[in-house]
């Protein structure tokens, strides 16, 4: 099971290495008979070593996950899953004899074992496996071979094969077929393993944050930049990039700019914050709404409004826990004289868990109202969209995420 998993990832890059070698050696043999060969046989030892040490990764890395999920196993084998599984019979009884979902969920000390040996399984081999993966790139080695291997993606595609994406890239994709816009840029991960790039804060010339950049088959989505604050000019927070097709957790949205400090009559407020990345498809999770940004403050008018916050991704669709709405940004303080403090920004749903395994995010908690100045009514608070609606929704055995709190109104001048 495990190498039906591992194997498509690995040997792709196994079989580009041995070919490339392959490739190097006949060259040698050839066209550049006679010339000084040392530099080529340098390169084609280090190919035909890059292969072997991939192997040797592979292995260790599919040792690695067999261990730990046969201790995981060896530890339910003592009594947990037997717990965990009377857990599950007790909810159904108790469901089925009339007392429905609440019932069955007082009963659900064998759903949350159950849920964290899922959970902690999968887990445990995504990070094996993103851990290698991020190894080798990180390498000498990987850095010599993956140049070999990308050229040829990067020239049709515009993409790597394998490798993490590049920061803040905002370019366009020129390349043969990438330039259709079919396939992502340099800022995404690479189709095969690799994470997204993180986005762009805002500057003052380029207000708004840019989104995370998308991982491919494997990897996580990049954070989202957030947008620029003060003066006047706060702007919104980007997404998070979504993670890897088959695994990988989606970036963090950026957080919104808060609005500055106003001495005329023009109210700065706060802006909305990105919302986190889903995850991929077997296994990921969410990726965190980012912050709502401050309302400005005024010394001649009332407070600028908070930003709202971003709503959390969803998980993979099988396993993985939604990410946590972002908070809700605070209002601005009133000016001295009479003028309202600003209304908070709202919050928003928390991302939902996998269908079997992982929790619902947690939903947003609303900003705080602006304090009023002098003899006037502080800001409104920050709310969930809707009052006391819960946090993320999760499957078959994962909990619902806790709901957002309200904010407080702000003080009265």
């Amino acid at each position: 099971m495990l190498d039906m998993i591992i194997n498509p990832i690995i040997q792709p890059i196994m079989g580009a290495a041995g070919t490339a070698a392959t490739a190097m050696n006949g060259i040698g043999a050839g066209a550049l008979a006679g010339l000084h060969t040392a530099a080529l046989e340098s390169l084609t030892n280090s190919l035909n070593a890059s292969a072997a040490a991939f192997q040797g990764m592979h292995s260790a890395a599919l040792a690695s996950i067999t261990n730990t999920l046969n201790a995981s196993a060896a530890a339910f084998n003592t009594g947990g899953l037997n717990t965990a599984l009377e857990g599950l019979h007790a909810s159904a009884a108790a469901a089925f004899s009339g007392g429905g979902l609440s019932a069955a969920a007082a009963n659900s000390a064998g759903n949350v074992q159950l849920n964290n040996l899922v959970y902690g399984g999968f887990s445990n081999v995504y990070n094996t496996i993103y851990t290698a993966g991020q190894t080798w790139i990180t390498s000498p080695t990987g850095q010599q071979i993956d140049g070999v291997i990308n050229a040829p993606f990067l020239y049709l595609f515009g993409r790597d094969l394998i490798g993490n994406g590049v920061d803040g890239f905002t370019g366009p994709n020129t390349s043969l077929i990438g330039s259709l816009g079919l396939n992502g840029t340099l800022h995404d991960g690479g189709f095969l393993f690799g994470n997204g790039g993180a986005g762009l804060n805002g500057t003052a010339a380029h207000l708004a944050g840019t989104a995370g950049g998308s991982a491919g088959l494997i990897g996580n989505g990049g954070a989202g930049g957030s947008g620029f604050a003060g003066g006047g000019t706060a702007a919104l927070g980007a997404n998070g990039g979504s993670g890897g097709f088959l695994m990988g957790n989606g970036g963090a949205g950026g957080f919104g700019g808060s609005g500055g400090v106003s001495s005329s009559i023009t109210v700065y407020n706060g802006a909305a914050a990105g919302n986190g990345g889903s995850g991929g498809w077997l296994f990921g999770n969410g990726g965190a709404g980012g912050n709502g940004g401050l309302g400005g403050t005024s010394s001649t008018n009332v407070g600028g409004a908070g930003g709202n916050g971003g709503v959390g991704g969803n998980s993979a669709i099988l396993v993985g826990n939604g990410g946590d709405a972002g908070v809700g940004g605070n209002g601005g303080a009133g000016a001295a004289a009479g003028k309202a403090g600003g209304r908070a920004g709202f919050a928003y749903l928390g991302g939902n868990g996998g269908i079997l395994a992982g929790d619902g995010g947690d939903g947003g908690i609303g900003g705080n109202g602006g304090a009023g100045g002098t003899g006037a009514a502080g800001g409104t608070a920050g709310r969930f969209v809707s009052s006391g609606t819960p946090g993320g929704i999760t499957g078959l055995l994962g909990q619902e995420g806790a709901p957002g709190a309200n904010g407080q109104a702000g003080a009265h001048g």
